[in-house]
């Protein structure tokens, strides 16, 4: 029972990180009650994904979620160069949040293929599948894109040129590429 009311109360401080007026979840709520820029972040995305699992809520199957990618898709797309007059069948390249300026501030790896992730864990179960395995076909066709041809995985590509940017053979970006191929099995 203790458990069960704690976890009640955790549910219901997720709920608060819903945003009704922007249709989003928030990432972060500042103890100053002042609004973050970095609120729309992939950071969700990413905490979905490795939410996932046995026993957890079905948090891919969140139409609030589903929103909360749709709303990153805008921002990024808006966003980069490199997401302009791109070839039917690719996703948009994603960064981390509006504003970035880590490097190029450029879209990342993880970014991209944790999107494609979710995509594929959301058509699990799905009257709708083909849909959301088709989109994260297209988010993996971006990254095969700007992967070079010996297939190294920077941090990021550069939003204007898709040159490789920061740090070069980050496992970050290699693991996410694994967890997205295992996925989409």
């Amino acid at each position: 029972a203790t458990y069960r009311a704690e976890a009640e109360t955790i549910q219901r401080t997720l709920r608060g990180f819903w945003f009704d007026d922007v249709g989003h979840y928030r990432s972060r709520i500042l103890s100053s009650g002042a609004r973050s820029t970095k609120e729309l972040d992939i950071a969700l995305i990413l905490a979905a994904i490795h939410a996932a699992g046995e026993g957890s809520p079905d948090i891919v199957h969140d139409p609030r979620m589903h929103a909360t990618l749709d709303r990153l898709d805008t921002l990024c797309d808006a966003a980069y160069p490199i997401n302009r007059n791109r070839p039917e069948g690719r996703g948009p390249a994603l960064g981390r949040y509006a504003g970035d300026a880590y490097f190029s501030g450029g879209a990342y790896y993880f970014s991209t293929l944790g999107a494609a992730e979710f995509c594929f864990r959301a058509a699990s179960g799905r009257d709708d599948a083909p849909n959301w395995v088709r989109r994260g076909d297209a988010y993996l066709a971006t990254v095969r894109a700007f992967t070079p041809p010996d297939g190294q995985l920077a941090e990021q590509f550069d939003q204007r040129t898709g040159t490789q940017t920061s740090a070069r053979h980050l496992a970050w970006s290699y693991a996410a590429f694994i967890s997205c191929v295992t996925a989409r099995r």
